[in-house]
Formats: structure tokens, sequence, C-alpha cells
């Protein structure tokens, strides 16, 4: 009888994402293309940071690869531009309260501030991590655009995962699509967390991190 009921909650939930492509609100784009501007600003901090670096991006891995643009001051340290280190679909209160933290007590401008404290999924975005694999540092000069460096990590938007490549370019993947060619199971979707590192089943996201 549970095995039933779990396969009938479980039915629903595939019924439902199934279900909102179809129906997606004008306040949807308008998230997806918060979303790309993000990305796109990073990218431009990203740029900003290897010219004042021999043209070299960030030498930390995943979270710290990200929020090093933060820690070297390359843009001025408002709300706004702290805001752009969380995703559009999922802005920083409301991930702080998922990950335990009172967004009230805590400001954004603390929460990047703490270099120390940063630990996996310290934001909704993954970041690159080569893992080991010297290779990849080598593609982000010689074949950028076949190397993601941001990606969401969180399945915060109905239907998309964004991720970004060294190039600069924005990129999105359909996760029912991905749950329709058995890329993705239905328990990936509901854990709520994007699967990314080396092991990932998702080609594109191997190469960012959520450490």
């Amino acid at each position: 009888m549970v095995r039933l009921g779990m396969f009938m909650i479980r039915s629903c939930f595939v019924l439902a994402i199934s279900m909102s492509v179809f129906c997606c609100a004008p306040e949807v784009h308008v998230s997806v293309n918060r979303e790309v501007a993000n990305m796109r600003e990073l990218n431009t901090w990203f740029t900003m940071y290897k010219n004042n670096h021999n043209q070299m991006l960030p030498q930390q891995t995943g979270q710290r690869f990200l929020l090093e643009l933060w820690r070297a001051e390359i843009m001025e340290h408002t709300d706004k531009n702290a805001r752009r280190f969380f995703s559009a679909y999922e802005p920083y209160a409301e991930y702080a309260r998922k990950v335990g933290i009172d967004p009230a007590e805590v400001s954004i401008q603390t929460y990047l501030a703490d270099w120390d404290g940063m630990g996996a999924r310290y934001t909704n975005y993954a970041a690159f991590d080569p893992q080991g694999n010297p290779e990849l540092l080598d593609l982000l000069k010689t074949a950028p655009e076949a190397v993601t460096v941001i990606a969401n990590s969180t399945f915060a938007h109905e239907e998309l995962v964004h991720y970004m490549t060294a190039d600069g370019q924005v990129h999105s993947l359909n996760y029912k699509d991905l749950l329709k060619s058995g890329v993705l199971t239905v328990d990936d979707i509901y854990s709520g967390i994007v699967p990314v590192g080396a092991d990932s089943p998702i080609a594109e996201l191997r190469t960012v991190s959520n450490d």
C-alpha cells in the first residue's frame, strides 16, 4: 500500500511537470530573462577579473571560484550586485531560509563576506571545478565554449536549468526532456538539487561543482 502511495505521488509529480510546460505564466518568462541577464553580468565580472589578473580566471574551485569575484572587489559592493550571486529563480532571502539562515539577521553582503565560513552549496550556483583534471584548465583557453563555468544548482525553475560556458554564452536545458530521455529520474528532480560534478548524468554540468 505504501509503495502504491509513493507510486501515485511520483506519477502526479511527473504529470505536474509535464503539464506546467504548457501553462507558463508571463512572469516565468520575465524570470528567465533575469536569470540570463544575471549570468551575463557574472561573465562581465569574470572578464574584468581576467583583465586585472593576467587573463587568468580565479584559481579557486566551486563556490570560491564564483565568490572570488566578490572578495576581489571586481564590482562595487552593493546589495544589487550581491544579489547577482544567487539565481533569479531563487533569490538570497529564499535560499537563505532554505539553508537555515534568517536573512533578516544575516544581510546578503555579510553572507558573501564570510570567506572562511563558505561550504558546499553556499549559493545556488554551481561553479567551475576541474576536479583534478588539468585538461579542463587548458580547455578554458582553447575551447571555452566546451567548458561550463556557472550553472543553476537547484531545480528552482519549473522546467529549465541554465548554465554558462567560459565563452560567456548562456544555455538552458529542459529537465522534462532529460526526464523523458532517462538522463534524470523523478527522484533527482524531487531532491531539488541539480546533479553536478564529474559524475553528473548531465554532460554539460560535469565541469562545475557545489563544493
